[in-house]
């Protein structure tokens, strides 16, 4: 660091006041102006929807699809039963529909 700024900051930390309005900082509630203000901010990202559970199988098949060339034959080969077994998890919830 530059030393111009350590001797500044040795200045600040040596000061005992400065240790007392760092504790009373700390130690007190924030007032409703400082509620109101963090409080928009906090709330105003929020996070995606979950994805239903068809998007995410076929987006799971996708990637499967995706991935399966670059894989040597063994993995293709489970590669190919996982998505045979997505597929009859699939006629399965379509039969429970049905019935």
């Amino acid at each position: 660091m530059d030393a111009d700024l350590m001797s500044k900051l040795s200045k600040i930390i040596s000061d005992p006041s400065t240790g007392e309005k760092i504790k009373e900082i700390i130690s007190s509630p924030p007032s409703s102006d400082e509620k109101a203000t963090a409080l928009p901010a906090a709330t105003s990202i929020l996070p995606p929807p979950p994805p239903t559970s068809s998007s995410s199988i076929k987006n799971g098949r996708a990637l499967l699809l995706a991935l399966r060339p670059y894989f040597d034959k063994p993995r293709r080969d489970k590669i190919d039963k996982i998505l045979d077994a997505m597929k009859l998890g699939e006629y399965a919830q379509l039969f429970k529909t049905i019935m």
